[in-house]
């Protein structure tokens, strides 16, 4: 367990966050808000996946989901495969 001196950084890398879409991008809400307790940054990349639409977010700005630092990519391709160019070229 990390001590509440140090400072970490986590990554969490999610295909989506889209309340839709349940499990992982449910349970990543909950990883990422019981890090910084431990000591530790964290920050989720995602897309802006939404089912045939997009979350209402600005693609590529960082900005907050659910009270988490998070930076958002456009999707680019189907719903199915939610393939990012600008996420995969980080």
């Amino acid at each position: 367990m990390a001590s509440k001196s140090a400072v970490l950084d986590v990554l969490h890398v999610i295909p989506a966050v889209a309340p839709r879409y349940g499990g992982p991008s449910h349970a990543i809400v909950g990883m990422a808000r019981a890090l910084p307790d431990q000591g530790i940054r964290v920050l989720i990349a995602t897309t802006d996946a939404d089912g045939p639409q997009r979350l209402p977010v600005e693609a590529g700005a960082m900005r907050t989901w659910e009270g988490i630092p998070a930076i958002f990519f456009r999707r680019q391709w189907s719903e199915a495969f939610k393939y990012s160019r600008p996420l995969a070229a980080c």
